[in-house]
């Protein structure tokens, strides 16, 4: 066993203890100084130097609560002092204050601090005594917990908000409702329901990202004509609804009708896709459970008689978007009807079937209106990833033509126009006489309309370039029937070029 060190005790001066505990806090992270019993500065880490701006150099030794002034910008006593002298009212200026023996817990916020952003504080101020149990002094520890409280806020705009648009979600509205309910000061009390037309077709047709788009602004149609105490939420996916205090049914009438003139002045100014809404409301007393109820049957009662309306709406827009898109193809959609029109009657097709066709040459591209500019109009040719995107143009347009009754009994052919004889085409891969007459006789229109046109990737082919091309491929992409009668109509007619 080694032989034990004879330790000679001494006593530590408090000039000592102040030269250890300098050291000390200078080796700790958070922002931490000290003060003496006079108020002086004794003890200003690196950490402090950081938050603050202000050196050490420059306040060591400073007192007439100068260390205030760096953290908030004016003279004032804080936690620290009120360590060493209780009598000093300095818990009005937290936000949270809070005395555990020696020790003071607080929270408050900075304007000075971040840049002048501001920063919230949370600090730990305790009683420095020296081995005899003499006070010394005090010191303070600050955390810079502004994102945390940062954070919590946006948890709780979170849980009364509705992400997409910004305004009060299902669980805020019938919190208030609940509370509200509880309350006759507040009666009569009017809620309103509004639903957007059609979203579901936005959605199918055109992507959920232009449904989005539809809900934003619906969002801020039905908002802009009412007061900050009003409550305006999205209570479910294409439904909106408001809870309006102290409003009588005159009052409610005149609600809706400002509704009505925020969404005639959304319309007015021509957006893409134009906004319907269906709207319906009620008025009375508690319990509201009741007069919701009212406002929701009111609503289905007003969307039932606004439906059909509003897809027709929506399709006559949409109808309109594809012409202005066909500019790329420079009546690509027209020269098809007239080459369609010829091998109908070279074909003998009965009256509605030869209908069918028509109607389908004007409108088998119908689905192109939920396909982006970008891959649409694209100068190079697509991606493989992009192609497939394309594709879809087919489904997109099926969907579109059975919520329309004018273009309903053509649905099927527009989803059937890319399908190939052999059965490599898409959607469904169907060959033979699986695909539909008129189907098979578009491709082969479609295909020498698309060849003998420029392209941004190619020049035009001549006619007697995309016949061989179209030969070529019958038994494959095209009814070899049908390419033999289409050979015979353009021998016929020299060209379809003089279509143009």
């Amino acid at each position: 066993m080694p032989e034990k060190l004879n330790r000679q005790t001494k006593t530590i001066t408090a000039e000592t203890y102040r030269t250890i505990f300098e050291v000390l806090i200078n080796c700790l992270p958070d922002p931490t100084f000290a003060i003496d019993l006079q108020g002086n500065v004794i003890a200003w880490n690196g950490a402090m130097e950081s938050l603050t701006g202000v050196r050490a150099s420059e306040i060591l030794g400073k007192a007439d609560y100068e260390y205030a002034v760096a953290l908030y910008g004016e003279r004032r006593p804080l936690t620290v002092d009120s360590l060493l002298y209780p009598e000093l009212a300095v818990a009005e200026h937290y936000l949270q204050f809070r005395r555990e023996g020696d020790v003071v817990f607080s929270e408050v916020f900075s304007p000075l601090l971040n840049k002048g952003k501001g920063a919230y504080l949370w600090s730990a101020a305790s009683i420095i005594k020296d081995s005899e149990g003499q006070v010394l002094g005090a010191v303070k520890t600050i955390k810079d917990f502004t994102a945390h409280k940062e954070m919590l806020a946006r948890l709780q705009y979170l849980g009364m908000h509705d992400v997409l648009t910004g305004l009060y979600n299902r669980i805020y509205f019938e919190e208030e409702i609940a509370r509200l309910d509880k309350d006759e000061r507040y009666a009569p009390l009017t809620i309103i329901m509004c639903d957007v037309d059609a979203l579901k077709l936005v959605n199918d047709t055109m992507g959920h990202h232009k449904g989005d788009e539809l809900l934003k602004a619906a969002a801020d149609v039905i908002k802009f004509p009412f007061r900050g105490s009003d409550v305006v939420a999205r209570i479910g996916g294409d439904e909106f609804a408001l809870l309006l205090p102290n409003t009588g049914r005159a009052a409610a009438e005149d609600a809706c009708r400002r509704i009505g003139e925020s969404l005639k002045s959304y319309n007015e100014k021509s957006p893409e896709i134009p906004l319907s809404l269906s709207i319906g409301y009620a008025t009375g007393f508690p319990p509201l459970r009741d007069v919701y109820l009212q406002a929701d049957h009111n609503l289905n009662r007003d969307k039932l008689l606004r439906s059909a309306g509003a897809k027709s709406h929506f399709i006559a827009t949409l109808k309109a978007m594809l012409a202005e898109r066909d500019y790329i193809t420079e009546g690509h959609a027209d020269r098809l009807e007239k080459m369609a029109l010829v091998m109908a009657e070279a074909l003998d097709m009965p009256k509605t079937e030869k209908a069918d066709l028509l109607l389908l040459a004007k409108f088998h591209d119908l689905g192109k209106v939920g396909v982006s500019d970008k891959i649409l109009f694209k100068e190079d040719k697509l991606t493989a990833e992009e192609m497939e995107v394309m594709k879809r143009h087919a489904e997109i347009g099926f969907r579109i033509a059975k919520t329309s009754p004018d273009l309903e009994h053509i649905a099927e052919l527009i989803l059937h126009h890319h399908e190939w004889w052999n059965g490599n085409g898409y959607p469904l891969a169907l060959k033979g006489d699986e695909i539909p007459l008129c189907c098979r006789i578009l491709a082969i229109l479609d295909a020498y309309d698309a060849m003998t046109h420029d392209r941004p990737y190619r020049e035009a082919f001549s006619s007697a370039q995309a016949v061989a091309e179209i030969r070529s491929s019958a038994g494959k992409q095209f009814d070899p029937y049908l390419v033999h009668v289409f050979t015979g109509v353009i021998l016929r007619n020299h060209s379809f070029k003089s279509i143009d």
